[in-house]
């Protein structure tokens, strides 16, 4: 299906990154013993659980999070490559290492990028993982070039995409290449110069993606597009209108009801594009209906979060700064709960909230709900947590990639 439904929230962190299997997320309880004393992947899986739990990692600088992790991450994904039986749980292991090697690499830990290239060529070198050290190693490259932006780093992708090209078609590789194609678009349109010229030799490019919309997902595919229209001053309804009218076409050959699920897909998507006055809804935490109005003339951050991701608890820290240090100035944040796992959610997240002392402002999904108003995941088409989101004085959303809210409020504010 290619809508996606508030139930698959997910957080968006290095583990998702990486594939790994959420060794948090048991179906039933498991004794924990030691890690040495561990005699399945279950009692490791167990073990990490138990120890991450314990972790406080948002009080720890990113260079001091990443090494936790991997004295955590490394030690349980040996031990369960020695007690793994079959192939899904050897696969656990590998990312597990994998994703603890990645956190080291972009925490700038010496050496860690040198470990992380010797384990993907080891892990290539087994017939069975030859695939899984591809994805990681495509993953790897990508994260590289987001974040050195160098010219031999996009050069190391394209040579890496065509070598994938001249192995047999699997369906992991294709989509590595058609996902790695997509990346290299995504770059180069987002570093092109602005130009009427330019934009509209981009749009074309773009619809041409919409036909692959199975691997990459239309909310990317517009994501790309509200980037590049912001960039070149035309309105984000431009790329829906044209997205599905490309959708409507005949040419576009998938069913009637599959159409119509891309376009909900892409109307969610508009609500939160850059440059839209959003309509912010719902009941506050302590059943209040929520007055978006009264926040006019202010710069507000929109968090939209889950009190069981652990992604969305490292950024509270930074949060409680920014607020401190701006609120002064015109900043409010506004945290909407989704997805909520628990019997009571309406409960744990007062409970969290008072946990972490939040002095801003609250949302409850569950309540908005209970009054009869759409989850706010699904209307605003929340795919992964945490989702940060930035309006300017005027009620505008400003252009946010992923992790640079901080940048942007330094921006605004100093």
């Amino acid at each position: 299906m290619p809508s996606r439904k508030n139930s698959l929230i997910v957080p968006y962190c290095l583990l998702s990154l990486f594939l790994v299997v959420p060794v948090w997320a048991q179906d039933a309880p498991v004794t924990v013993p030691s890690l040495n004393d561990a005699k399945t992947v279950a009692e490791v899986t167990a073990y990490v659980n138990s120890e991450y739990a314990k972790l406080d990692l948002p009080s720890l600088k990113p260079e001091e999070q990443a090494i936790t992790l991997a004295n955590l991450l490394i030690p349980a994904s040996e031990k369960m490559l020695l007690l793994a039986t079959i192939s899904n749980e050897k696969r656990m292991a590998y990312n597990l290492k994998m994703s603890a090697l990645v956190g080291l690499v972009q925490a700038e830990i010496a050496g860690a990028e040198k470990n992380l290239l010797v384990f993907l060529d080891e892990l290539e070198t087994i017939e069975e993982f030859a695939e899984m050290a591809e994805y990681f190693r495509f993953r790897y490259l990508a994260m590289q070039m987001m974040s050195k932006e160098i010219a031999a780093t996009k050069q190391a992708l394209e040579t890496f995409l065509k070598e994938l090209e001249t192995k047999e078609k699997t369906k992991l590789r294709s989509e590595i290449i058609l996902n790695g194609r997509f990346f290299l678009f995504s770059e180069r349109a987002k570093k092109t110069a602005v130009s009427a010229e330019n934009f509209v030799k981009f749009m074309p490019e773009l619809k041409g993606w919409v036909s692959h919309w199975e691997q990459i997902p239309i909310t990317e595919i517009a994501a790309l597009g509200f980037e590049v229209a912001y960039q070149n001053k035309i309105p984000a309804e431009q790329i829906v209108r044209e997205l599905t009218e490309t959708i409507q076409s005949p040419q576009f050959a998938v069913p009637a009801e599959e159409k119509k699920e891309l376009i909900v897909a892409l109307t969610s998507t508009l609500r939160l594009a850059p440059g839209v006055n959003p309509k912010l809804y719902g009941k506050t935490l302590d059943d209040k209906d929520f007055d978006w109005a009264s926040l006019r003339r202010k710069y507000v951050l929109i968090k939209f979060t889950a009190t069981w991701c652990g992604p969305c608890k490292m950024e509270i820290p930074g949060m409680l700064e920014a607020y401190a240090k701006y609120k002064n100035k015109g900043l409010e944040i506004v945290s909407i709960y989704v997805s909520e796992r628990s019997a009571d959610p309406v409960a744990s997240v007062k409970k969290f909230v008072e946990e972490e002392k939040l002095p801003w402002l609250i949302l409850s999904e569950a309540l908005t709900v209970k009054a009869n108003q759409p989850p706010h995941g699904e209307f605003y088409g929340i795919i992964a947590v945490p989702t940060i989101v930035l309006v300017d004085k005027e009620g505008k959303i400003m252009p946010l990639t992923r992790g640079d809210w901080k940048k942007k409020l330094a921006e605004v504010f100093e």
